[in-house]
Parts: C-alpha cells; structure tokens; sequence
C-alpha cells in the first residue's frame, strides 16, 4: 500500500514537472512559417489593391460621363 509520504512525493514530483514545462518559452515561428506568412501577406495586398484600382477606374468611368 502506498503511505502518506509517498503520494507527497509523487504530488511534488508531477508539480515541479509541471513548473518546468511552464517556465520554458515557446519557440517562435520556423522560418518556413514566418516566409510563408510574408508570401500570403503580399499576396493579400496585391488583391487588395487590385480590388481598389478597380474600383476607382469604376468610378472615374462614371465621372466622364458627365463631362460631356
């Protein structure tokens, strides 16, 4: 049977394996990650300004029609 001390021991054992997993700082992105972000990032605004030229030749195309 187990005693008192040791299921002590075994609570403290598990919580200074619990403190040392949570005082570890995550690793940051690989760079892999970090230049697949900056691709999609491009990407996105590249579509956006796209999307806004259009847009503005839409509306300059509506201006010359009342300069007539």
């Amino acid at each position: 049977t187990r005693t008192q001390r040791q299921n002590i021991e075994d609570c403290l054992d598990k919580l200074w394996q619990h403190i040392d997993r949570a005082s570890t700082l995550p690793r940051g992105p690989s760079a892999e990650t970090t230049q697949r972000v900056e691709k999609l990032r491009k990407a996105e605004k590249a579509r956006n300004m796209e999307t806004k030229k259009r847009h503005s030749q839409r509306k300059a195309g509506r201006r010359r029609g009342f300069e007539d």
